[in-house]
Parts: C-alpha cells; structure tokens; sequence
C-alpha cells in the first residue's frame, strides 16, 4: 500500500513539474503569471490522468519489476497515460465528440492565454511604476537621448505639449516601454 501512495505523490509531482514548465514556457510569461484557476483545471486533468494511469501500472508491474516499484509505477503511469492520451477518442453513436488529448489540449490553451494575459498586465504596471520613479530623474533627457536616439527628446516633448501632457512622464513612459531594461537600471541608479 505505502508503494502505490509513493507511486502517486511521484506522479502527482510528475504532473505538477509538467504543468509548470509548459504553461509558462509557451506562454513565455513568469511562474506568478501562469497561476491562475485555468492553470489549476489544467494542473487537476494532468494529476488526475497521471494518477489513475499510476494506479493501474503499479497492480500491472508490482511483481514484475526489480527496483523501487513506486518510482517505475509512477514513471510508468506517466508516460502510460500520454500514450493514452493520443490515442483514444470519446465516440457516442459512433460519431467522434473529442480525444483525451483536445480536451487536454483545450484546459492548456485556456491556461496559456491567461497567463500571456496576466504576464502582459505585469510587465504594463511594472513599466508605469518605473516610470513614474525616473520621470524625476535629473537625467531623464540624456538617457532618451542615448537609448531612444536623437530627436526622441524634442520629439516626446512636442507630443506631450501637443495634447497637455507632463512632458517628463511621457519621456519616461516611452523610455519605460520602448527599453524597460534600461529604465529599469535608470529607477534603480536614482
């Protein structure tokens, strides 16, 4: 019995490490982004298809494999359950509705927008907040000038008097924007 508990909390650990690095990877967003309860419906279809094929490896495979059997049921279980997952299809009436693998592909997708969406609405409030600490800066000028290129100060200038804008936020913001690694070094050296 302790084996087929080890053998899930290992597939459940398997499917927790899967989940965390494809969503943020095709999401190309950070860990904090891709949580969400999309990224948990995602992460329970994952843990449960992992278990249940676990479950059915480990009473398959306990007196046929030497070694630790928990870690070969669980690997086994795993890997079982992606070969499931791409070959069986859901059919009433002999008419196809999904395979395992759309609905699971279906839960990654809705997790993966989410997270563009979450990673996308950080990255926006992280380039106001550093604008809004080196729009005082007693440089600002001269590092749009260097990172934005000439004509960007008296260009950004025109455009904020143009429409009633303070002219140092919106240097700020478009340096902020336009090079955030740079501006963020900018907020740092106040």
């Amino acid at each position: 019995m302790d084996d087929i508990r080890y053998s899930v909390l290992l597939a459940s650990a398997f499917s927790l490490l899967l989940a965390f690095i494809d969503v943020p990877r095709q999401a190309k967003a950070g860990i904090r982004a891709s949580l969400s309860a999309h990224f948990a419906f995602y992460l329970l279809i994952l843990v449960l298809g992992n278990v249940i094929a676990t479950v059915l490896a480990s009473t398959v495979i306990a007196a046929k494999i030497p070694g630790p059997k928990f870690f070969w049921s669980a690997v086994l279980g795993v890997f079982g359950f992606q070969g499931v997952v791409k070959n069986v299809n859901v059919s009433v009436r002999d008419v196809g509705l999904l395979t395992i693998e759309e609905w699971i592909s279906r839960a990654r997708e809705m997790a993966v927008a989410t997270a563009i969406r979450r990673q996308a609405v950080a990255e926006q409030v992280a380039s106001m907040e550093i604008a809004g600490t080196i729009k005082g800066h007693g440089d600002l000028n001269a590092y749009v000038l260097h990172h934005l290129g000439p004509g960007a100060v008296a260009s950004l200038e025109k455009v904020a008097k143009d429409n009633g804008a303070d002219p140092a936020l919106v240097k700020a913001l478009s340096l902020a924007s336009q090079k955030p690694v740079e501006a963020a070094a900018l907020a740092k050296h106040k």
